[in-house]
């Protein structure tokens, strides 16, 4: 598979499998999807992991190997769990991509977010992808968002995106972030 040309430009990088294309429906790749989880459109969910019963994960998505999606946990729309991530009740991840050993077990929101290696997110934690800044935010979204990177403005390529957390970060209950001014 070839590399993205920028970081912001991950998406099909996201939702594709080398080897072949998606599956109409849900795909078994050595997970556990427990009876009664809801799980619906291309989703992966690899040897090891387990998505439990009451969970919801509509795809494109990937749950990679020792992630666990309990029930309530609702993943959506081209995320990806990436190893050792615990999802609980209450959390939902739409377009997010957490990379390796995240908790994230008590109700929160990422969207539009990445998520380093061995974070730890407190109950209520939430990512805004719109701008909130400007009044009224309006949906569908339609200002593209940019980050300053070396004292430079640089595009991300989208309208939403909500936040990206280093490695090794520890998160207390109820923050709230949003694309910056």
């Amino acid at each position: 598979m070839a590399r993205a040309s920028a970081f912001f430009v991950i998406k099909p990088f996201m939702t594709a499998d080398p080897d072949a294309a998606p599956p109409a429906g849900p795909a078994d790749r050595g997970g556990i999807v427990e009876p009664g989880a809801r799980v619906s459109g291309p989703v992966y969910v690899q040897a090891g992991a387990r998505t439990e019963s009451d969970a919801r994960v509509t795809g494109p998505v990937l749950v990679c190997s020792c992630s666990v999606i309990t029930a309530g946990a609702l993943v959506r729309d081209h995320s990806v769990i990436g190893p050792g991530c615990r999802v609980g009740f209450g959390a939902e991840i739409p377009r997010g991509l957490l990379l390796a050993h995240v908790f994230m077990k008590h109700p929160g929101f990422v969207g539009d977010a990445v998520i380093g290696r061995r974070v730890n997110l407190g109950a209520f934690f939430s990512t805004t992808g719109l701008r909130c800044d400007r009044g009224p935010v309006a949906e569908p979204a339609i200002e593209e968002i940019t980050v300053t990177l070396d004292g430079q403005r640089v595009s991300t390529g989208q309208t939403k995106f909500g936040a990206v957390l280093g490695d090794e970060t520890a998160l207390p209950p109820k923050p709230c972030w949003r694309p910056a001014p």
